[in-house]
């Protein structure tokens, strides 16, 4: 029986037990952006590592989410691999529109259903699990690991910098494995080389003291129609951004990710007809289209509010208009230099009373196909599922690889036991059984994998 046969057995020896330890951990609420049970769950995991002989702590600093901080040193072995996952979810709301209610984690037709079952408490319990499939064979596991589980990543890992700083020495290792990843439609495993950053800001445009009769945008200007226009520059009918300096620093991607690239599958069709949309922006397809998606900035308004949104009808000038934005960012974009470049942007363009407040803001990370992990997880891919490995270059998504990757030098790949029906942030968010226990073979067979890689 070979290594990778003895892993599945103990893995499958053991589903009912993890599984049992995921429903336990969903049912802990830990929404950081209401502060709702973060310290509770954070014990929580804490007490869970533990009862899989992973020793534990928490790590803290002033007016912050714990970090839990957990590790596996095994006596001669030269190499560490880190996992960085999150415990904190997305609010459940609008919580009406759950099947079953939202922490209950509720078993049925091979799917737990609960905030965070997907998004990131499953891939939390994959990597507990692979870890404790070595160690339940009662000999040790061919390389260390390291856990670095924070609370604040569904709120921008605002204070994960600071972690990093304080505790720089603790968080190092030879590679990573990050918090998400999985197989597309087709059962394909994707392994992730890099994610785009982000700088989200919301804006405020300001007209008169107070809310005024319609009749008066005869004479007075209107703030929603001042905050739209103010938007409107920052785009041109081509969808391109229009900021001045805002690709001056766009790393250009190398032939090989170029390649990469041109042959990863995207299936155009089925995700039109996922997304309920007869085209793509500028009617792209093929490499444009992945191009575009996974490797160049975007510009997205998530929110914009004005005036009298209730039911029926109300004629009112507003007072003050507002939005929220965030720009996906790539290599070497750097989130507070394009703030600036924003700022100047309305200033030069008659918009100087347009207010900016800076919310968040993280820089992309990408490594190269040929680094180690990534290596190991394309083969353990193939391993656990019995098809190539597909490489995306990047995630069209933002995490705060960039403080492992970059910073640390800690190169991080992202892979798991992600489905594209597992609704993450949405309602009815669920963890499919199967893809959790093969996601767990495949982060299992990327140890073996990485630990025998020279």
């Amino acid at each position: 029986m070979t290594e990778y046969d003895s892993l599945e057995e103990r893995i499958q020896k053991r589903k009912e037990y993890y599984i049992t330890q995921l429903q336990r951990l969903v049912r802990q609420p830990s929404v950081s952006a209401k502060n709702e049970g973060i310290r509770d769950c954070a014990l929580l995991l804490k007490e869970i590592m533990e009862e899989h002989g992973i020793t534990t702590r928490l790590l803290e600093i002033p007016n912050a989410n714990p970090v839990v901080y957990g590790e596996v040193r095994v006596r001669g072995s030269s190499k560490t691999l880190l996992f960085y996952n999150h415990y904190d979810v997305q609010p459940a709301e609008p919580v009406e529109l759950w099947r079953y209610p939202p922490f209950s984690a509720t078993l049925i037709d091979g799917r737990i259903y609960g905030r965070g079952a997907a998004d990131d408490k499953g891939e939390i319990l994959s990597r507990l699990a692979a870890v404790d499939a070595y160690l339940a064979s009662g000999k040790d596991p061919p390389c260390s690991f390291k856990f670095v589980i924070e609370g604040e990543e569904e709120i921008g890992s605002i204070n994960l910098p600071r972690y990093a700083e304080k505790y720089r020495d603790l968080f190092q290792a030879d590679s990573g494995i990050w918090e998400f990843g999985g197989i597309d439609n087709r059962g394909r495993p994707i392994v992730s080389l890099g994610m785009k950053g982000i700088l989200y800001v919301e804006l405020l445009a300001k007209g008169p003291a107070r809310d005024l009769h319609s009749s008066l945008s005869a004479i007075v200007e209107n703030p929603a129609w001042r905050l739209v226009r103010a938007i409107s520059s920052f785009k041109d009918h081509k969808d391109n951004i229009s900021i001045k300096g805002w690709n001056d620093r766009i790393r250009k991607l190398t032939e090989d990710e170029k390649r990469l690239l041109d042959t990863f599958p995207y299936d155009e069709e089925e995700v039109k007809k996922s997304y309920g949309i007869a085209s793509f922006i500028n009617d792209l397809s093929g490499y444009a289209l992945k191009e575009k998606l996974y490797t160049q900035p975007t510009c997205n308004i998530c929110g914009i509010w004005s005036g009298y949104q209730g039911p029926g009808s109300k004629t009112v000038l507003p007072s003050e208009a507002h939005a929220k934005l965030d720009f996906r960012l790539v290599p070497d974009q750097d989130p507070e230099e394009l703030s600036l470049l924003l700022r100047k942007h309305l200033d030069e363009n008659g918009f100087s009373d347009v207010q900016i407040v800076y919310k968040e803001g993280e820089p992309a990370a990408r490594i190269s196909h040929k680094e180690r992990i990534a290596i190991a997880a394309a083969k353990a891919g193939k391993k656990a599922y019995g098809v190539e490995s597909i490489l995306s270059v990047s995630s069209a998504g933002t995490g705060p690889m960039y403080i492992f990757s970059k910073e640390l030098a800690v190169p991080c790949v992202g892979i798991g036991t992600g489905h594209p029906d597992d609704a993450q942030h949405s309602p009815n968010e669920s963890k499919r059984i199967d893809t959790f226990v093969n996601g767990t073979k495949w982060v299992a067979y990327t140890i073996q994998e990485f630990a025998s890689s020279s």
